[in-house]
């Protein structure tokens, strides 16, 4: 359940975390300002109270965040640093502070991802607090409630294995390699993958003729960006190659076989 205490932050996080919100407030100014030197017309007040609404609720959203979540558990100093360890293995945390009641660590993100998680867990007698929220570290910490959700989930997958005297290490090596197993046994054709494949490959087949064109004209203004976004998308297409090759060649493997 949800605990009424909550990350505390730095100014600089501050900003970061609720970005979205200020940046919302800007075009609430604008229309306001059109609204004051026209005061005949309603037409600016309609847009400026939509925009001052949804700043108002992302501030809502990303101020839940800072809250812990509060569940009851009966951990020893020990389990609770096994637990802490051995969740940092599965979901490579980075650690930066660990003691006998308190750990703090960094999850950051596959590439091209959001910013990373940073996740927070202390414990008392007999409850466990957990917070995994996006890195107020970056202005850029995007949110994943997915990943959040197994930054939480796992610890708490994790302590409870501990907790029944299971070797919960092994129990992680052994899901991983279950995971990688199914993962290069998937089908690259599936409608997800197809669709995925559109996108990145459409987006650098447009970048690229952009690029093109602003050569053409002689114009290099934003060439930089553009090369940037060609690069970021020929990454993910050969990304893409390498693991459909190296699929249809353990594919081949296990037909000889």
């Amino acid at each position: 359940m949800k605990s009424t205490e909550k990350i505390k932050l730095t100014k600089g996080q501050w900003f970061n975390h609720f970005g979205i919100s200020i940046y919302l407030l800007f075009p609430v100014l604008l229309f306001g300002y059109f609204a004051i030197q026209d005061k005949n017309s309603n037409g600016p007040i309609y847009p400026m109270l939509i925009f001052f609404a949804v700043s108002i609720f992302f501030y809502w959203l990303n101020w839940n965040r800072l809250f812990f979540q509060e569940y009851k558990a009966e951990l020893s100093n020990e389990q609770f640093e096994r637990a802490s360890n051995a969740t940092a293995f599965e979901l490579n945390w980075q650690i930066i502070k660990l003691t006998e009641s308190y750990v703090e660590a960094f999850r950051y993100p596959e590439p091209f991802g959001n910013g990373g998680e940073k996740i927070t867990i202390k414990k008392t007698e007999n409850k466990v607090f957990i917070n995994s929220m996006g890195n107020p570290n970056l202005s850029r910490n995007g949110y994943s409630r997915k990943r959040n959700r197994e930054n939480v989930n796992s610890f708490l997958i994790n302590a409870a294995n501990i907790l029944k005297g299971k070797e919960v290490e092994k129990i992680i090596v052994e899901k991983q390699a279950k995971e990688e197993e199914a993962f290069w046994e998937e089908s690259e054709w599936t409608i997800g993958n197809i669709l995925m494949r559109l996108v990145g490959y459409g987006l650098a087949i447009i970048f690229l003729l952009i690029g093109i064109l602003i050569i053409y004209e002689g114009s290099w203004e934003g060439i930089i960006t553009i090369a940037l976004s060609i690069g970021i998308c020929f990454s993910y297409i050969k990304s893409d190659i390498q693991i459909i090759r190296e699929k249809n060649r353990r594919n081949k493997l296990k037909k000889k076989t």
